[in-house]
C-alpha cells in the first residue's frame, strides 16, 4: 500500500536562501508550480478592497504602498521562477478572470500537473 499524498503548497518561498532549501527538498516530490498572473492595477484593486493587513502599518498613500508592494512581490516572484526556469514545469493562470473561471483553470492546470486527468 502506497502512503503517498498530494499537497498544495500556498505561496512561494520568496529569499534565495529559502527558494534552494525548497527546491532541494528530498522528502516530497514537486510536480510543478502553478503561478496566479494578474495586472498590477487589478492587484491594487483587490488590495484597496480588502485592506491592509493585520500588522501592516504605512506612513504614507495606502494606494502608493499597495502599488510598492505589488512590485516588491513581482520581483521576488520572478527571481523565484527564474531560479526553477528548466526544473520544473510552471503553469501559469490568468488572475485578472472571475474567480470562478479561475478557479476552472486552476483544476485543469492541477490535473494536467498530476497527469492522471482525475479531478483534485
Amino acid at each position: 500500500a502506497s502512503n503517498k499524498s498530494i499537497q498544495i503548497i500556498d505561496g512561494f518561498p520568496q529569499r534565495p536562501g529559502e527558494r534552494e532549501h525548497f527546491l532541494g527538498q528530498t522528502r516530497m516530490q514537486l510536480l510543478g508550480i502553478v503561478t496566479l498572473q494578474g495586472c498590477e492595477a487589478t492587484a491594487v484593486e483587490r488590495m484597496e478592497l480588502r485592506g491592509l493587513r493585520q500588522g501592516e502599518t504605512t506612513d504614507f498613500d495606502v494606494i502608493e504602498y499597495y502599488h510598492q508592494r505589488y512590485q516588491r512581490y513581482a520581483r521576488q516572484y520572478q527571481g523565484l521562477l527564474d531560479a526553477i526556469d528548466g526544473r520544473l514545469p510552471v503553469e501559469t493562470i490568468d488572475a485578472e478572470n472571475d474567480h470562478t473561471v479561475v478557479y476552472d483553470d486552476f483544476q485543469i492546470v492541477a490535473n494536467s500537473l498530476l497527469g492522471r486527468g482525475r479531478e483534485v
